[in-house]
């Protein structure tokens, strides 16, 4: 059965750095004195050294990230219409009204890939964020090598 640590999905966790742990049944690790497993399970939970580094990681993605992402969309919008009262028509100004699109594009990525995580949850059936994921990982790093690309331009 294939797993996933972290974001990537593998078929065996021997050569991920989580090897040496397991996520037993209730989702909590589990490690022996010398490093082994204890416990066997098929269960696909994304696996962490320490349990209270997803706490943090949790208010870090869902609140600031989120607080980031709303503020973002709403200046991106603001320079846009700001940038479109100018009735010169300069190539800056188009190339500043893009970036302002393209980074808005980012940012719902950026939502469906961070905060997002924290506000689906997994039914017996599927895993609507998991299975969403292989779509919105490449999309999300499309927009943002064409936010490089106009910085450089």
């Amino acid at each position: 059965m294939d797993r996933h640590c972290g974001t990537h999905y593998i078929t065996d966790c021997s050569s991920s750095p989580f090897s040496s742990f397991q996520t037993n049944s209730s989702g909590s690790s589990t490690v022996d004195g010398d490093g082994s497993n204890s416990s066997q399970s098929n269960t696909s939970f994304l696996l962490t050294r320490d349990p209270g580094a997803h706490g943090f990681q949790m208010a870090i993605e869902l609140y600031v990230i989120g607080v980031l992402i709303v503020f973002g969309m709403i200046a991106n919008a603001v320079s846009v219409v700001v940038l479109k009262r100018y009735r010169e028509r300069r190539d800056s100004l188009f190339l500043l009204q893009a970036l302002a699109v393209v980074d808005c594009l980012y940012l719902a990525a950026a939502w469906l890939r961070y905060p997002l995580k924290y506000l689906l949850k997994p039914s017996a059936d599927a895993d609507i964020y998991t299975d969403m994921q292989p779509t919105v990982f490449p999309i999300l790093k499309t927009f943002q090598v064409q936010i490089v690309l106009f910085f450089y331009l």
